[in-house]
């Protein structure tokens, strides 16, 4: 399973420049970072020169005088003021995932995900998904939400992912932790209307409104 690939890389990349700029700044490394980051209400281009994000949660202040307090980051002595040829000391770094949950605005990037179902005779079911599954579940977890909505057993809903631009529906990536929550929910919205399909059609064999039935296991 991979998961957050490339983000230590460059996080440790921009977090030493942080370092650098603090000790030229002479200011404390937990001071700047204080100062310069984007928070709650904020916009972030983390998808892209072209795809606008507004930050709706941020826990950047917490974390960064929560974790300085129980570091003893006040005790910390400055590497300025350190001697000898053997020095020890603490560090402060902070880090983040973009994912597939932010809403971006629509941008010139695409990011949408789509599935194709079908109910055979026997009762079983097929999911027509490009979502790809880098060993983090995601298939199982698309047979899962089928399952769920459909209430069908598990072991009845089969996953094909025989990728070809003429027979299967676009989708993005399995990447930056957006395959379950933005292609399972394509695939989620597919089962809902394929129950929606269901209860009409079952409503006019059973002379009933489709509201008052169920689909069950």
């Amino acid at each position: 399973a991979m998961q957050g690939y490339g983000n230590p890389q460059i996080n440790f990349a921009v977090e030493s420049l942080m370092d650098i700029l603090a000790e030229k700044l002479d200011m404390d490394p937990v001071e700047l970072r204080l100062k310069n980051f984007v928070g709650k209400g904020d916009e972030f281009w983390g998808q892209g020169p072209t795809v606008r994000s507004i930050i709706r949660s941020c826990g950047v202040e917490e974390m960064l005088i929560e974790g300085a307090k129980l570091a003893g980051w006040n005790r910390r002595i400055p590497p300025s003021k350190k001697t000898g040829d053997i020095k020890r000391g603490i560090g402060v770094a902070r880090g983040f995932h973009t994912s597939g949950t932010g809403g971006p605005n629509p941008g010139e990037v695409i990011d949408y995900s789509g599935a194709t179902i079908k109910i055979n005779e026997d009762g079983s079911v097929d999911v027509v998904t490009a979502l790809m599954d880098h060993g983090g579940g995601t298939w199982d977890a698309a047979a899962k939400v089928v399952a769920e909505v459909l209430k069908v057993p598990f072991e009845k809903v089969g996953i094909y992912n025989g990728i070809d631009t003429r027979t299967t529906v676009f989708d993005v990536n399995t990447h930056a932790t957006r395959g379950i929550y933005c292609g399972c929910g394509a695939i989620k919205y597919v089962a809902e209307k394929v129950k929606e399909i269901l209860l009409n059609y079952a409503a006019t064999l059973f002379k009933d409104l489709p509201e008052n039935l169920e689909l069950t296991c």
